[in-house]
């Protein structure tokens, strides 16, 4: 694609590296910028379960994260301060990698398909014609002494590889000219909109539920009883 036109990326998390991957796949010049460095570790983000896995499949990347130590995780255990159960098998697998080796491999894999990949700094040019901001959620309001980044059930790993890949035949068409920047930027919006409106609701609807305290124990009680209920909010959220 010798006259496509170059698309920037800011922020070269999980979201914007693998955008930018399938974006260089299909021949796009690329330049992702990340205020941080690589490898970098992060408490977060290592457990990947729901459609991600096969948006990773599709994107050539899934046998890669393997090949780095990626283990499959196969059940789930529920703790309150008082009460816990033991592991109960997930509906499907999912699998795990530490974020800083994760990272660093999808970097790596972007560098190594022609992307520009710029360190340390911060594009401060905004977001006009032809820059795409992936540089994650907001976060919400003080809890406890922590920050959230809401809704923290609403399985923000899997959302991060949907997202990318559903920008890119959107990015692609603006790249080549046969889209307006405004039709790429609603088609990638309605898109999401569809794939993530109700998991998102069903996580907010969770989130709410799991920090009542009044309601942590029983909840557990439930889980450690019965599978039904835990599976419906997995599958609701995956």
């Amino acid at each position: 694609m010798g006259n496509a036109i170059p698309v920037t990326i800011v922020g070269g998390g999980l979201a914007g590296l693998t955008l930018g991957i399938a974006l260089r796949q299909r021949e796009v010049p690329v330049r992702v910028h990340e205020a941080g460095h690589y490898p970098r570790h992060r408490v977060c983000g290592e457990f990947i379960s729901g459609h991600g896995q096969a948006t990773l499949e599709r994107l050539g990347l899934r046998g890669m994260l393997e090949t780095a130590g990626a283990m499959a995780a196969r059940t789930i255990a529920f703790f309150s301060a008082n009460r816990s159960t033991g592991p109960r098998l997930l509906p499907a697998a999912g699998i795990c990698l530490s974020r800083s080796i994760l990272d660093a491999l999808l970097a790596a894999r972007f560098r190594d398909l022609g992307g520009v990949l710029v360190e340390g700094g911060r594009d401060n040019r905004g977001f006009g014609e032809g820059v795409v901001r992936a540089t994650g959620r907001r976060a919400g309001a003080d809890a406890d002494g922590m920050r959230w980044f809401p809704p923290v059930t609403g399985n923000g790993m899997s959302m991060a590889f949907e997202s990318a890949e559903l920008a890119v035949d959107p990015l692609v068409a603006w790249s080549t000219g046969k889209l307006s920047w405004n039709e790429a930027r609603l088609i990638i919006a309605r898109d999401c909109d569809a794939v993530f409106k109700s998991r998102l609701a069903s996580a907010r609807w969770l989130q709410k539920i799991v920090q009542m305290s009044s309601l942590q124990d029983p909840l557990v009680a439930l889980a450690g009883r019965s599978d039904w209920v835990w599976r419906l909010a997995f599958d609701r959220t995956r």
